[in-house]
């Protein structure tokens, strides 16, 4: 199989999974094989997760059946020449058998982007949230130590999820400041359906003073999405890093926030 490292704008889609009637990731990067192996006749490529719409992915995996040989390099080129440029190729793996790409993945990192400011550039309307509110991290930061570890995060599950099984991980958050923009990190072993939107859209409403960081227990305990913060609109999140085992994962540092996370797609 080959295994394809992605980095995508999510501006123009309606996420990862592929829809009926709208446009998205996969179904691009389907059309975009189809054309490289000049058949039809092989399964969707599998992705690492499913991302939302406007959702955007510094680092991405996707898996597909090698339905002739291709070498990785000129798989990569032609591939990049295909797709649109929202869409980019970072490097092709060859590995033998085939995999799900979600087996591929033991965790990840999310970032979310919110700009404090009262004109937000229209360069970055569709990379960061903006709130005209002046959000102070203190409260965001002291909600962070509520929901570090095991817990039961139904609280924070989009509500129209059917999903039972709402036990997540979660290794690591930090925020952080540079100018007007501020980053929220969170590491994880799994993510609910909008579940780092909602812990992202929580904090800002503990900057807001809408609700006390204390309260998050009790919030978390009640199982009950109406208890939490707004979920935050997609075209603030980033998929920015995905860890191959467990071990790398309960080692995860954040690296310092940059803008450069924009340029150099890792």
């Amino acid at each position: 199989m080959y295994v394809l490292h992605l980095s995508f704008c999510g501006a123009d889609y309606h996420g990862w999974q592929i829809q009926a009637n709208a446009v998205s990731i996969q179904q691009t990067l389907r059309n975009a094989l189809v054309h490289m192996f000049g058949t039809e006749d092989f399964t969707n490529p599998s992705g690492c997760g499913r991302t939302d719409q406007g959702v955007h992915a510094i680092e991405f995996v996707a898996t597909v059946k090698a339905v002739r040989e291709l070498p990785t390099d000129n798989m990569r080129m032609g591939l990049n020449s295909i797709l649109p440029r929202s869409i980019r190729v970072m490097k092709v793996e060859r590995i033998e058998g085939y995999r799900d790409a979600r087996a591929l993945v033991a965790g990840k990192q999310y970032r979310y982007l919110i700009a404090r400011t009262d004109a937000l550039s229209p360069f970055l309307e569709h990379l960061v949230w903006q709130s005209v509110y002046p959000l102070d991290t203190a409260p965001m930061r002291a909600c962070i130590p509520h929901l570090i570890g095991t817990h039961d995060f139904k609280s924070f599950q989009a509500s129209n999820t059917e999903i039972e099984a709402t036990i997540r991980t979660i290794h690591r958050i930090e925020v952080q400041e540079q100018g007007p923009v501020i980053a929220i990190d969170v590491i994880g072993d799994g993510f609910l359906k909008h579940m780092v939107r909602i812990i992202c859209g929580t904090m800002v409403a503990a900057a807001k003073g809408r609700i006390d960081p204390q309260e998050l227990p009790a919030i978390l305990a009640a199982r009950d999405r109406s208890g939490a913060g707004e979920t935050l609109p997609g075209k603030g999140l980033y998929l920015y890093r995905l860890f191959r085992d467990e071990e790398s994962l309960k080692n995860a540092t954040i690296a310092p926030f940059s803008t450069d996370m924009l340029w150099t797609c890792r």
